[in-house]
């Protein structure tokens, strides 16, 4: 099991100059009413661990920062700022096992979102 989540943890050692810090309130706010308040999804919507840290593992915490910004939340896609999505992607990092403090996670710049 330690052996899925190294890639996925490696991609996450870039330290950037500013990390946001996970929030749980904001992916409440924001995520949970689909995904659920452990991101276990449902059987229309995709859980946000297991299968979806082998979805994400050896990619780019980049990318998914920009996958989130571009494409979620499904209702109102688009609306979540830079800010937001790096504190929504800490916070996903946390709920799959992965030190927070460890994961510096900056805000995307609009040019790598698009």
């Amino acid at each position: 099991m330690m052996r899925r989540f190294l890639p996925f943890a490696l991609a996450l050692l870039a330290a950037p100059a500013q990390a946001a810090e996970p929030d749980p309130a904001l992916y409440a706010q924001r995520c949970a009413m689909c995904h659920g308040a452990g991101g276990q999804g449902t059987h229309e919507v995709p859980a946000l661990t297991g299968a979806f840290v082998a979805r994400w593992a050896g990619a780019p915490v980049a990318d998914l920062q920009a996958y989130i910004t571009r494409v979620m939340p499904q209702h109102a896609p688009g609306t979540l700022s830079a800010e937001e999505a790096a504190r929504i992607t800490a916070f996903l990092m946390a709920l799959n096992g992965q030190n927070p403090a460890q994961q510096r996670v900056e805000p995307l710049r609009l040019s790598v979102i698009h």
